[in-house]
């Protein structure tokens, strides 16, 4: 799937990696997707598409049972500019991305852009798995005030406790592209789970993407 548009991508060349070695050479279909009969275990899903950024992502296999990984891939950017994407499982249903931007700016799904349009939620998602797509074309800077990035359980907000549950089971990932590397965090070991939102990374002026700690709940209230 494309990250930003959502629509199905027919023709992309992926691999199935146990390890290093090349298990499975699948293509997508007309619908985005594709199959490979492996056995139970840990692989990682790579796909390489022209225009796009490269996209890696680690999938478990359980025997007798078919994985539906949320696979989105980004077109990709000028060195200088970012996109970030975050997807899921079927449950929680409705996640939401949110960037707060060091200008005080809080990009989401009720502002979906700030800074003219510089800064933006490219795609929401409210039926499960994602992606949620942002993209950062202008820097907007602040002092030493980071960019922070979190995800609202909104499906289960009216109890905390279970949303926090909800958001380390939820099988999150985000990939961030920034400045020619490429960071990916998950919600069941990286960040803080907090309050019923998962606070995931933070882009100090060093440009490099940082799992969020404590200060990011602080930077971001």
């Amino acid at each position: 799937m494309n990250a930003v548009s959502g629509n199905a991508m027919d023709g992309v060349a992926t691999q199935v990696l146990r390890g290093t070695d090349v298990v499975a050479r699948p293509m997508t279909n007309g619908n985005g997707e594709f199959s490979a009969n492996i056995p139970a275990g840990s692989y990682t899903v790579r796909i390489s598409h022209q225009g796009y950024f490269d996209f890696s992502q680690d999938v478990t296999v359980t025997a007798s049972q078919t994985v539906r990984p949320a696979l989105a891939i980004a077109p990709a950017m000028a060195h200088s500019q970012s996109r970030v994407t975050l997807s899921w499982g079927a449950s929680p249903r409705d996640l939401d991305a949110y960037l707060k931007v060091p200008t005080g700016c809080l990009v989401n799904w009720r502002q979906m852009n700030c800074h003219e349009n510089t800064v933006r939620l490219d795609r929401d998602d409210v039926n499960g798995h994602g992606p949620e797509t942002m993209t950062i074309e202008q820097w907007h800077r602040a002092g030493n005030t980071p960019y922070v990035f979190y995800v609202h359980n909104w499906s289960q907000q009216g109890n905390q406790a279970e949303a926090n549950t909800g958001l380390r089971n939820a099988g999150g990932v985000v990939h961030v592209y920034l400045s020619g590397a490429q960071y990916t965090f998950n919600s069941a070991t990286d960040g803080v789970i907090q309050g019923g939102k998962w606070y995931v990374f933070k882009i100090g002026t060093d440009d490099t993407a940082q799992p969020c700690d404590a200060s990011c709940v602080t930077v971001a209230a």
